[in-house]
């Protein structure tokens, strides 16, 4: 976890020193890395728990409130244990499966979560007099609630304990993304030091495109930077941090503002159709990277339900004018080369090598937005011990997006 730490401060101090020269509205991409070092500290100095968690919560009569949702290996354990004294008689504890939390709701009055006691076919358990209730499951995904079967309210407060065979503290669909993670690490690692050894070796070559490319990717980078240690961390202690879970959708905020930056610019032919772009083009590029970038932030913290509505919200705007900009530069390209096709030109390489640039963004474009969707199908259909392959299957995703673009 600490060699995590250490390898944000690495890429961090790298991001300072690059050089970003483009126009202004990109100059709060250059504040990200202030805003990481600051969030390091932030999360360095304090902690909330998670899966061993605590919950406190005042439940009126006839109540039920959901605590949480944990996958189980056979022989996984469940134990919640009163912080105060006195268990309160009337509490009922209930762990579900899928199934039996279906017929949960089905046995609700209208009233939400309000119900009759006892409720639903889920197994039920008691505080014993010394405030402890142990639970052991067999494989599968358990929801577990808490229902206050008395006639005045019950304040709770106690602490959970999930954990897997051998005491594993991760939901069985977690289990290998801290090793996942660590791949990813490496490679990404790799990227950014190809693009360093690039970056060298074709100085007089490098203008502000790769510039924006190359911070790009140590953006890319630090995303994965924090889910490594976040879910190492996770792994490790059983501890839920939620300021490095912040920083980290903080951090894909910005990366992702940053990708389509990029995508916009190119596709309009910045730096290889055209020198610089009308202002009146760059300011409804400012204006709709500014809307993204708000509106990923804000729901990363509010509602992450609708974090990923806000992004296929805009691709859907977004899109269409990436794909209509390559559509006029490659049209633009085309006739110049149906000119030239009646004697020699010099320039007539040189056009040829923009036509493929934009022919390869267009396919590398097409290709992500093709995954992005299957990732999204993958979400709906896979069975919930699978879940590591959506985040792996997503982020090998950026990674060949990246790739592409680059090199």
């Amino acid at each position: 976890f600490n060699s995590a730490v250490l390898s944000l401060f690495f890429y961090s101090s790298v991001l300072l020193r690059v050089r970003f020269f483009c126009y202004p509205v990109f100059g709060l991409f250059s504040m990200s890395t202030v805003l990481l070092k600051l969030s390091v500290l932030l999360f360095l100095a304090s902690h909330v728990c998670g899966w061993i968690f605590s919950h406190s919560k005042s439940l009126r009569p006839n109540y039920v409130d959901f605590v949480a949702q944990f996958g189980f290996d056979d022989g996984g354990t469940i134990q919640l244990v009163l912080n105060s004294p006195g268990p309160p008689p009337s509490l009922q504890i209930y762990v579900c499966d899928k199934s039996q939390q279906q017929d949960l709701y089905k046995s609700l009055s209208s009233d939400y979560m309000s119900s009759r006691c006892p409720v639903g076919s889920c197994n039920r358990g008691n505080l014993s007099d010394r405030g402890q209730w142990d639970y052991t499951v067999s494989k599968d995904e358990y929801f577990i609630y808490l229902e206050n079967c008395g006639n005045s309210d019950v304040t709770t407060d106690m602490t959970f304990t999930l954990l897997n065979p051998g005491g594993r503290q991760l939901s069985l669909g977690f289990v290998p993304l801290p090793r996942i993670y660590i791949g990813l690490m490496c490679c990404w690692s790799v990227l950014c030091i190809a693009w360093l050894g690039a970056r060298v070796h074709y100085h007089s070559e490098f203008n502000q495109v790769h510039l924006l490319l190359m911070l790009l990717t140590l953006a890319k980078t630090t995303v994965v930077v924090f889910g490594m240690a976040f879910w190492r961390a996770f792994e490790q202690s059983g501890h839920y941090y939620i300021q490095l879970q912040y920083v980290q959708s903080l951090c894909f905020a910005v990366s992702e503002t940053l990708l389509f930056a990029v995508l916009l610019l190119v596709a309009k032919g910045w730096r290889v159709t055209r020198h610089r772009l009308p202002p009146t083009e760059l300011r409804m590029i400012s204006i709709a990277l500014i809307i993204l970038l708000a509106m990923l932030v804000f729901f990363s913290f509010y509602h992450e339900t609708y974090y990923s509505l806000s992004l296929m919200i805009m691709y859907f705007f977004m899109l269409p004018k990436i794909f209509g900009s390559i559509k006029r530069n490659m049209l633009a390209m085309e006739s110049f080369i149906a000119m030239m096709n009646r004697g020699l030109s010099p320039e007539r390489p040189i056009i040829e090598a923009k036509l493929r640039v934009f022919f390869k963004l267009r396919t590398t474009v097409m290709i992500y937005v093709g995954g992005v969707l299957l990732v999204s199908v993958f979400r709906l259909i896979l069975t919930w011990f699978m879940d590591w392959f959506n985040y792996l299957l997503a982020e090998i995703l950026v990674l060949f997006m990246l790739s592409s673009l680059t090199f």
